[in-house]
């Protein structure tokens, strides 16, 4: 079991510059409003010195959308890809996405959703095996 804590939304960078119109609705279904405190809590590390999420986007971003003011999370001890998180962190840096409210405006469908964000992770993998 992990030692989960309260992790005010603003504390942490996404790593991720979408987020998937259909999995948001889901997440929505599965925890009806006053039900967030059941989420399961999001994953995060320390990457160029900030707390970052791993994963979980859209469990922070409803939260967020939700008006609460953090999310509960762990401390990921998962053997990341940091090289790979490093990119995402610098497009996400490149594109001004800081907080997961600056994600409010990058809900897209579940096609462009595979185009521009699943396709682009994609190429970085595809990129690290061919390299």
């Amino acid at each position: 079991m992990v030692e989960a804590f309260n992790l005010p939304l603003g504390e942490a960078r996404p790593t991720q510059l979408y987020i998937s119109a259909r999995k948001l609705a889901d997440l929505e279904a599965l925890y009806p409003p006053g039900s967030e405190a059941r989420m399961e809590p999001v994953p995060v590390a320390r990457l160029k010195g900030a707390v970052a999420f791993t994963d979980g986007h859209t469990r922070a971003f409803l939260a967020w959308k939700r008006g609460l003011d953090s999310v509960p999370a762990y401390w990921d001890d998962s053997d990341l890809d940091v090289p790979v998180y490093l990119s995402c962190l610098g497009w996400c840096e490149d594109e001004g996405i800081r907080t997961i409210a600056d994600l409010a405006g990058r809900v897209v469908d579940e096609d462009a959703y595979k185009a521009k964000w699943i396709a682009r992770c994609e190429a970085i993998d595809g990129a690290k095996k061919e390299g």
